[in-house]
């Protein structure tokens, strides 16, 4: 149980205040947790705590509380292993802080170097510094960074910091930190490689606990489905179109499956967008914004590019290839059953990778069942039956009814509305 204010756990009234006013009522479970060992203790800290739980929050909240406004130098740092993951974290600092004179930067690659440059002259030193590894180290080496004075170090995700391979630069960035910092590392996962990893920049650090007993199954439905006696793109239209309500991920293992398959989607009429590691950061928020607005309902992305986008009402996750591991499909079906919400997470396998897939299924404890391949008379049945829905919420007014007066003069019934159905459902029913 966690203590019931922000306020009771330490948090300053400004700050309370500005939590009140997001619609932050209650700390979750990990900011109960770390805020109070943050704020009453100068030790370094390691915690654990699920993908969504409010990881960012837990840090950032008594981060903010922590810093001196009339401090010129860079008092924090926080790494990321994406640039989503890195936006996400900088835009919720910034919101914490309101209108205190708190300078925080955002540092991440794929972002015009140029107008970074111009940032840090115009700031001199920021106060908060948020970026990924491989930009940080490069303002560093450039001497446009000075860490000397640096008072907290936040390393979040420290599982796909490794994952990743940017231990070789986040060595190099501690090295030029000031050795008297205090460090504080998250991660959703801390497998034994990580956790001796991740104690090489800690000096007798608190450990938190804060993730669900493995046991527990989350509310998320999982399935899968054989792959091998139809083709994969129809199986994934198939399947999409026997959903209700389809807002979701669609993963894939390699940026070139992504880009493929989402210009397939897109030629055959869904509303999909795609991202990963090679398309500039404009490109991927603009595909992330249209995504968020549900201007599209179809994400296709790699497990790099998802990591760290945090949307809520996400209804299905769908593995167009296998994940690699047991941490890569717990990390994407955890996109969906978020915050008491139910989920559905489905998984397509061929006869040739079944093999690998049945590990995953025995850990899950036979978690996932397998389904059949949707029939197209049942997906044409659905079809039908969320158009007589959809009708039946409609709200029609005033030009609707001249121009059906119009239509019905020159037709009958049975022949307008025929005619207009093909005219504007031909590619959801088929001719």
């Amino acid at each position: 149980m966690t203590t019931n204010t922000f306020k009771a756990l330490g948090i300053s009234e400004d700050t309370s205040t500005i939590l009140e006013k997001k619609g932050y009522k209650n700390p979750t479970d990990i900011q109960g947790m770390l805020i109070p060992k943050f704020l009453g203790s100068s030790d370094d800290i390691i915690a654990k705590a699920d993908t969504g739980t409010g990881k960012t929050g837990a840090f950032g909240i008594p981060l903010i509380d922590s810093m001196d406004a009339s401090n010129n130098s860079v008092q924090a740092m926080a790494l990321a292993p994406t640039r989503e993951l890195a936006s996400q974290v900088a835009k919720e600092l910034t919101s914490y802080k309101g209108r205190r004179k708190i300078q925080i930067i955002e540092l991440c690659g794929g972002q015009g170097m140029r107008e970074q440059i111009n940032q840090l002259k115009q700031m001199k030193q920021p106060t908060i510094v948020v970026g990924t590894p491989g930009r940080i180290l490069d303002h560093i080496n450039k001497k446009r960074l000075k860490l000397q004075a640096l008072s907290y170090l936040i390393i979040d995700e420290v599982d796909e910091m490794l994952n990743f391979g940017f231990k070789e630069d986040m060595d190099k960035i501690v090295g030029q930190t000031n050795p008297d910092r205090r460090t504080i590392i998250l991660s959703a996962t801390l497998p034994k490689f990580v956790l001796k990893v991740a104690q090489t920049y800690l000096t007798d650090p608190i450990q938190l606990d804060c993730a669900k007993d493995p046991s527990q199954k989350p509310d998320i439905e999982q399935v899968y489905y054989k792959v091998n006696k139809v083709n994969k793109v129809k199986l994934l239209t198939r399947v999409m179109d026997s959903l209700v309500g389809f807002y979701g991920f669609v993963f894939c293992n390699t940026k070139r499956d992504v880009d493929q398959l989402a210009e397939k989607l897109i030629q055959l009429g869904y509303a999909a967008e795609s991202m990963h590691g090679d398309l500039s950061q404009a490109q991927r928020n603009r595909a992330l914004a249209k995504f968020k607005s549900k201007q599209c309902d179809i994400l296709v992305v790699t497990d790099v590019a998802a990591r760290g986008i945090d949307i809520k009402n996400i209804s299905h996750v769908i593995n167009y290839s296998v994940p690699q591991n047991l941490e890569a499909y717990t990390h994407r079906i955890g996109r969906t059953g978020r915050a008491g919400q139910s989920g559905t997470a489905i998984t397509f396998v061929k006869d040739s990778e079944f093999f690998k897939f049945k590990r995953i299924i025995k850990i899950q404890k036979n978690g996932i069942q397998k389904k059949e391949v949707p029939n197209v008379k049942d997906i044409l049945a659905i079809k039908k039956q969320r158009l007589l829905s959809d009708l039946a919420e409609l709200n029609l007014k005033g030009h609707h009814y001249e121009l059906a007066k119009t239509i019905l003069e020159k037709y009958d019934p049975e022949t307008a509305v025929a005619a207009l159905l093909k005219l504007r459902y031909s590619d959801f029913f088929g001719n």
